[in-house]
Order: C-alpha cells, then structure tokens, then sequence
C-alpha cells in the first residue's frame, strides 16, 4: 500500500508538471517585432496564424504610435489544441506591448534597438495565465523597389508567468525567450512577416500580414 501510494503521489506532480507546463508556452504568440516604432499618429494593423507544440492560434494586431521613438501594440487571439493532461482546451489570449527605441541606425551605422514589455493574459476552460516578457530586439531594414522596405530582426529576452489551473493550483514560472523575424513590403504599405519564437523548450512560428495606414 506504501508503494502504490507513492506511485499516485510520484504520478500526480508528474501530470501536475506536465499541465503547468503547457499554459506557459501559450504565452508566447508570435511578435513580429522590429525595433523601429510607428511615427506619431501613424497606425498599423492586420492579423496572422501561428503554430507549434500542439498548439495554433490565429490574431488581429495593431500597432499605434504615440510619440517618437514609442509606440504600442495590441494583439488579440484565439487559442486551440492546448493540451491538458488527455483533453484539448481552447481559449483566447490578449497581448499589449510598448515599444521603446533606444539606439537608432544614425547612431550605429547598422542597427536600431528597442526594448519591448510584452503582458499576456491567456484564458481558457481549464486555465488563467498573467504572463510579462521584457524582451529587447535588434534590426536591420533595407531599403528596396521603391518606398519599399525588408527587415531582418533578432529578439532576447526573459517570460515571467503566473499559472493558475481550474484555481486549484498555481505557480510561477520562468524562463529565457528567443526571436528570429523578417518581414517584406510586398507593395507599398502592405507588409508581410515571418517568425520564430522559442520559450525554452517551446516553438512558435507564426505569419502576418498588415497594413501601415
């Protein structure tokens, strides 16, 4: 009797680890982030598709610029296929990130560098999820065919998230966060974005399209 309930106890915090782990990942919907911000006034919008982990989603993002250098972002989501223990979950996730410059190409000769504050929330049947990533990103853009641009982009940073699942349990996580992403204006003012994410051992690649207005 001793063994098996040692058994139950060893296979709850195995399954309790798996469930844990699993919301962290929903946190990272894809960014599609460079590190140049919208002017003042000018706004951006359009939605994508991502995947991995068992995991998809599709969003609608826009961004906002507020003064030079800063701007905001807005991203609103659905989730499907999040697995939990032996069944899906589907839910939502919304996303809002300012985005500050903080080295410009006049200044490097090469490169513009922002840092980015990504809050996440993700809801669910079966789970809340409150996530804060501090992430800063680097960027070339090249100029092309017209006022056309294409840009090639490189983020790092940390996920902080807090988990709660059926409010029975909760827990804080941590972790490093990785970005690859490029983008092309297909013609003037309509923008297509590609990129990678990893969360520790977590993928995301996802697709957008938007249109800077």
């Amino acid at each position: 009797m001793l063994s098996e309930a040692v058994h139950v106890r060893v296979f709850s915090a195995f399954f309790g680890t798996l469930l844990m782990a699993a919301p962290a990942a929903a946190v990272t919907m894809p960014g599609f982030d460079h590190a140049i911000p919208q002017e003042p006034g000018k706004f951006e919008a359009g939605g994508g598709v991502a995947g991995g982990d068992q995991l998809v989603s599709a969003f609608a993002l826009g961004r906002l610029g507020l003064i030079d250098d800063l701007d905001l972002t807005v991203r609103l989501g659905f989730i499907g296929g999040l697995k939990l223990g032996a069944r899906e979950d589907n839910g939502f996730e919304v996303q809002g990130t300012p985005r500050f410059r903080f080295i410009r190409t006049e200044d490097t000769g090469f490169i513009d560098a922002a840092v980015l504050a990504d809050v996440s929330i993700v809801k669910t049947e079966g789970i809340f999820v409150l996530g804060v990533d501090p992430t800063i990103v680097a960027s070339h853009h090249f100029a092309i065919e017209g006022r056309r641009q294409l840009y090639i982009a490189l983020g790092l940073g940390v996920a902080f998230d807090y988990n709660d699942a059926d409010g029975a349990s909760s827990d804080l996580e941590s972790g490093f966060m990785g970005s690859a992403s490029t983008g092309v204006d297909i013609v003037e003012h309509l923008r297509l974005s590609l990129e990678a994410r990893l969360r520790d051992e977590f993928q995301r690649y996802g697709l957008a399209v938007t249109y800077q207005f």
